[in-house]
């Protein structure tokens, strides 16, 4: 594209930058309502959706969480990162090509 204007990349880029630059200042700087407010939904789900099917409940992030906290006590103190509760190997595992020693 730049060869066909007779332009460098570098102005070619420039140039490009200038033109999005001056069509953001074109554009609206705060739209009248958000897409998510005037969504289409399905009717089964805004059917579940008025009926409070999504509602309440524990938080995802709560429940993530307490599996966290609870992996985390079920380890003993002689444990390390490096090993795997089930197997207890603290070597990493070996990462040569087969056949090369």
């Amino acid at each position: 594209m730049a060869a066909a204007h007779r332009r460098s990349v570098t102005e070619e880029t420039i140039h490009l930058i200038e033109v999005a630059l001056e069509a953001e200042e074109k554009a609206p700087s705060a739209p009248g309502t958000s897409y998510w407010a005037t969504r289409k939904l399905i009717p089964e789900f805004e059917a579940a959706l008025n009926a409070g099917a999504f509602s309440g409940g524990t938080d995802s992030t709560q429940i993530i969480s307490e599996e966290r906290d609870a992996r985390q006590t079920s380890r003993t103190p002689t444990q390390t990162l490096n090993q795997s509760p089930a197997s207890g190997n603290a070597s990493p595992p070996d990462l040569a090509p087969s056949g090369e020693t």
